[in-house]
């Protein structure tokens, strides 16, 4: 199916989206942040990202824009829970301005997730 880099710092969130996307058929690579994201990007194609948008070092916002520059145009699906101060929907629809292909506001469902990505990856 597609090759897929799934980047957010909590493991355990990394570790559920890599379950639910393996065993839908896709090849999953992962990183804990957006400069490991970056690395493994320029190193191999991806079909799509899934990212996290609040995170250390380089924040998912941070990382959909050095892509775009380096790369032009990429699918992306943007996740968020937001920060205490500020609501994920306000980071959601940057991610949306930025290029983000879908978005997705956390806690979503393994069907949401799977849905999301059987619609971008089948624009071509």
């Amino acid at each position: 199916m597609a090759k897929i880099l799934v980047v957010d710092d909590e493991k355990q969130i990394r570790d559920i989206l890599m379950q639910f996307l393996t065993r839908a058929g896709h090849e999953v690579e992962l990183a804990e942040d957006g400069v490991v994201a970056m690395q493994k990007y320029r190193a191999s194609e991806f079909d799509l990202i899934i990212t996290d948008l609040m995170m250390a070092k380089k924040n998912g916002l941070e990382l959909i824009q050095e892509i775009s520059r380096e790369f032009g145009e990429i699918r992306v699906i943007a996740i968020s829970g937001g920060v205490p101060t500020t609501p994920s929907d306000y980071y959601l629809s940057v991610a949306k301005l930025m290029g983000a292909s879908k978005v997705l506001d956390k806690p979503f469902t393994k069907g949401e997730l799977l849905a999301a990505v059987e619609t971008i990856l089948e624009q071509e």
